[in-house]
């Protein structure tokens, strides 16, 4: 099993979002901040996008997934110990999840039941990077040998702010669209598997986004005193020309939206592996092919399965997908008694 989608993700656009130009008190913020190494946290990272004209979206609201939870480093090229919950919303429908690493051990926690990532595919994340650098500037140098702050321009110091009772120092820059996608090309590239030809952007998609993407700004929230990153968004919205939109599936506009904060930083977060996991096997056998948006999409490439005893039956799921598509997606309450569909 590869590594999960939305980690990869997410690690990407934590480490990716830098800064640079012509704002020299800008850039040098930029620098330190992501340059400063994030010992403990807790993270919450929520990335929402608006498509206009996209068939399965109309009418459903917009697509939309949070992560949360605590974060604790455990050195260069390493698994952190993480337990993040994840709500992904979209289709009209919300499905929810956990994600658990304990830097040698990892796991999926599915309708309340954890399940374990197989020992060697964890030694292989281990052993996926050896950072030479610091921070997430240096993890993503050394990794995929490209520089986030290479990604935007015109980064200027819009001068003090507080967030979450900390003081800051704001940073507002443009973001670089053709560089950026460039660069995560390379970063797809190394992060798929071996023998699968990755799904990068030629020149030409590249030039394409690039020309309908409105004004991008991204906005960092430095500490004043560590030089820690707080938070930081990236706002984007475009309209695409009517000769492209039957190529594009029909959009027409959209925005996308991505907020990260962290708080707690260097306090004590503890992480502790669950009772009782069952193996990861189990879990893939119950999903029969779906993987985790499949199933929130109502998408298979097989039929369910039982994954043994205690394991949920497909007409549980069915009705556990029933119940989270009636709850909002932010009712975390409404969410959790849909669990008891799955027992």
């Amino acid at each position: 099993m590869r590594a999960s989608p939305i980690l990869v993700a997410t690690a990407v656009l934590l480490a990716g979002c830098g800064g640079g130009g012509s704002g020299k008190d800008g850039r040098e913020l930029l620098r330190k901040g992501f340059g400063a190494s994030i010992g403990t946290a807790n993270i919450s990272v929520d990335l929402t996008a608006n498509l206009d004209g996209i068939k399965q979206q109309d009418g459903q609201g917009p697509v939309r997934i949070k992560l949360a939870g605590p974060y604790r480093s455990n050195g260069r090229g390493k698994l952190p110990d993480a337990k993040l919950d994840v709500i992904i919303s979209g289709g009209g429908q919300t499905f929810t999840m956990g994600l658990i690493s304990t830097g040698t051990r990892a796991y999926v926690v599915f309708g309340g039941t954890p399940y374990e990532v197989s020992a060697p595919t964890v030694r292989r994340l281990n052993g996926s990077g050896q950072a030479t650098g610091t921070g997430a500037r240096g993890t993503l140098r050394s990794r995929f040998g490209v520089d986030p702050l290479n990604w935007v321009a015109d980064a200027s110091d819009e001068g003090g702010a507080t967030v979450n009772g900390i003081p800051t120092r704001h940073v507002r820059a443009n973001v670089d669209i053709r560089r950026t996608l460039r660069d995560l090309n390379g970063v797809v590239a190394k992060t798929s598997p071996a023998g699968r030809p990755p799904p990068t952007l030629d020149d030409k998609q590249i030039e394409g986004i690039a020309k309908v993407v409105k004004d991008p700004k991204l906005d960092v929230y430095v500490g004043r005193d560590d030089g820690k990153i707080r938070r930081f968004s990236l706002d984007l919205s475009f309209d695409v020309p009517e000769k492209d939109r039957a190529r594009l599936n029909g959009l027409k506009s959209g925005t996308i939206t991505l907020d990260v904060e962290l708080t707690e930083v260097g306090r004590p977060q503890r992480i502790d592996d669950p009772q009782g996991p069952r193996p990861m096997a189990d879990l893939n056998r119950l999903l029969g092919g779906r993987g985790i948006l499949g199933l929130l999409f109502g998408i298979t490439t097989g039929t369910p399965q039982q994954g043994g005893a205690g394991s949920p039956t497909p007409q549980q799921m069915q009705a556990y997908r029933d119940c989270v598509g009636r709850a909002s997606p932010n009712d975390t309450v409404a969410i959790d008694r849909c669990r008891a569909a799955l027992r």
